[in-house]
């Protein structure tokens, strides 16, 4: 793990209409393309997602699910996960089914945080939780590994 990773537009995101002071969700505004070791990665325009799934517990050691650090990477993971997420190669061709497994997906997550200053260590400890527990989210929405 250590990709190549040159966002193509701005990532921006609001809380939901029904606000919060410590928002648990966000939409992304509009598309968010990014490059990742050659790919093009396009992560929906109107996604909700709540940040890295980091149970309460964990949140001294590792930090609340929507710092800022782990935002991109927690897009990109849970645009992944949720089956939404479009992978085109170098000429524009789509080639999600044939190359997103959970495994990447769990690469991703790691490589983004990584880029953003998340401490290496750090990201390793989220990659792991997602590697071991994360399973059954991927499997409701792209049926078995």
């Amino acid at each position: 793990m250590s990709a190549t990773i040159l966002p193509l537009n701005d990532l921006s995101y609001d809380e939901p209409p029904w606000g919060d002071t410590q928002p648990e969700m966000l939409i992304i505004q509009h598309d968010w393309w990014v490059r990742y070791d050659g790919w093009t990665l396009v992560v929906p325009g109107d996604m909700m997602f709540d940040g890295a799934s980091i149970p309460r517990l964990c949140w001294p050691v590792v930090g609340p699910p929507l710092r800022a650090a782990y935002r991109p990477g927690a897009a990109v993971h849970d645009a992944a996960y949720k089956a939404c997420l479009r992978v085109l190669t170098p000429d524009n061709k789509d080639a999600t089914q044939r190359v997103l497994t959970k495994t990447l997906a769990d690469e991703m997550l790691y490589d983004f945080a990584v880029w953003r200053g998340t401490p290496r260590w750090r990201a390793r400890m989220m990659w792991r939780a997602v590697d071991k527990f994360a399973g059954a989210a991927w499997e409701k929405h792209h049926g078995e590994r």
